[in-house]
Formats: structure tokens, C-alpha cells, sequence
């Protein structure tokens, strides 16, 4: 397997991490993880992409591919990312990591809909 290809690769399968990162929300150091993921997605089929133009004069598909998802989990991560560090920071900090995760959020969102409820 050539260098470029193998670039391609590494596009494909980080940009292919950083799509299904977006659909795991419920651990957000995850989402976080993928997020970068697509974002490293991007840069190497970007890499990819240059390589195998140089080489053979045309953009591997590979590369292509993992631009492409690593753009869309870029896209779909951004709202990822935003939501997790919501839900980070209604838990309070660390509260993301804690065996109590799920009881936190549930309190949090019972606190958040009585204060809604108060002033409203």
C-alpha cells in the first residue's frame, strides 16, 4: 500500500469516527474525541488528496471520502460538542465523568424546569 493511500485511508476511517461521534451523546468526552477525530479526518484527505494528485494526477477517492465526512461530522459535531458542554456544565464540573451521571443530569433538568416554572 503506497504512502497515499494510506493517508486516504486514515482520512477515511477518521472522518467515518467523527460522523458516529456526533450520534454518541450520551458520553461527551467521547463526542469530544470523535470531534477531533473528523477534524483530523479533514486535514489528512486534504494531505491525501494533494499526495495523490502530485503522484498519479488525480484525487484518490479514499480522500475524497474522508474529506467529505470528515466536513459533515465537522458540522454535525459542532452542535455534539455544544450540547455535551451544556449538559457538562448543568451537571457541574467533572460531573460529565461521575458514576452518578444519569442521576445528575435528571436533577439538573428537574432543577432547571422548577426554576422555568417560578418565573414563569
Amino acid at each position: 500500500m503506497s504512502s497515499n493511500n494510506s493517508i486516504s485511508v486514515v482520512a477515511l476511517i477518521c472522518g467515518i469516527l467523527g460522523v458516529i461521534g456526533t450520534f454518541i451523546y450520551q458520553v461527551p468526552l467521547i463526542t469530544w474525541i470523535l470531534f477531533l477525530c473528523a477534524i483530523a479526518g479533514i486535514v489528512t484527505g486534504a494531505i491525501g488528496m494533494k499526495k495523490s494528485k502530485a503522484a498519479s494526477g488525480k484525487a484518490s477517492g479514499l480522500a475524497i471520502a474522508g474529506l467529505v465526512c470528515g466536513i459533515v461530522g465537522v458540522v454535525f459535531g459542532i452542535t455534539g460538542v455544544a450540547c455535551s458542554a451544556c449538559v457538562c456544565a448543568a451537571v457541574g464540573p467533572l460531573g460529565c465523568l461521575s458514576p452518578n451521571y444519569q442521576q445528575s443530569l435528571e436533577s439538573a433538568a428537574y432543577e432547571i424546569a422548577d426554576y422555568i416554572n417560578s418565573i414563569s
